[in-house]
């Protein structure tokens, strides 16, 4: 099986802390016809003990739309990591 989809997400930077919200996921694969168990994990890189990993709710559909905001704070040398 063939792994694709993307994530849609918006940033935004303010007062120090992170704000991402996830909004939707496209083009999923669907393994045996049926639609994913979808959602999102994001996570400050590097953070080797995961200590800033947020996860999403789990919708069940090809094209999920999630809609929630997640936030970290510290900042400092890191970057954002998304994952289905």
């Amino acid at each position: 099986m063939k792994i694709q989809g993307c994530i849609e997400a918006c940033l935004q930077y303010s007062k120090g802390a992170l704000i991402v919200l996830i909004k939707r996921a496209l083009n999923l694969a669907c393994p045996n016809g049926q639609p994913p168990s979808a959602y999102v994990k994001s996570y400050l890189q590097p953070d080797p003990r995961r200590l800033t990993k947020r996860k999403t709710r789990v919708v069940k559909q090809s094209h999920p739309l999630f809609y929630e905001m997640v936030s970290n704070i510290d900042l400092t040398w890191r970057f954002v990591n998304f994952a289905t």
